[in-house]
């Protein structure tokens, strides 16, 4: 038998990583769209609690930062009035 370019061990490892960002990138391709829409809605990308029922903090400019009862964080734009997920710097 000739040799294998890759050894056993290098193959399992490159195949592992490979399929894990495959994975990931199904998984994302699939979520975004659902999460867009929830927050076209006004719900939370976590529990789909309705945005405008939760815990808002101070004013900064037009941005708002908005806590879902689950804890995820939000950022109301009032110009705009959107919600986009993120957090206040």
């Amino acid at each position: 038998m000739g040799r294998s370019l890759i050894r056993e061990g290098e193959f399992l490892y490159f195949c592992k990583h490979e399929f894990g960002k495959v994975i990931k990138s199904m998984f994302k391709n699939t979520i975004a769209p659902i999460q867009a829409w929830l927050l076209s809605q006004e719900r939370c990308t976590g529990c789909g609690a309705f945005l405008k029922e939760s815990k808002r903090g101070k004013p900064n400019g037009e941005l708002r930062k908005v806590t879902c009862k689950c804890g995820r964080a939000f950022i109301y734009n009032q110009t705009t009035k959107k919600y986009q997920k993120g957090v206040l710097k």
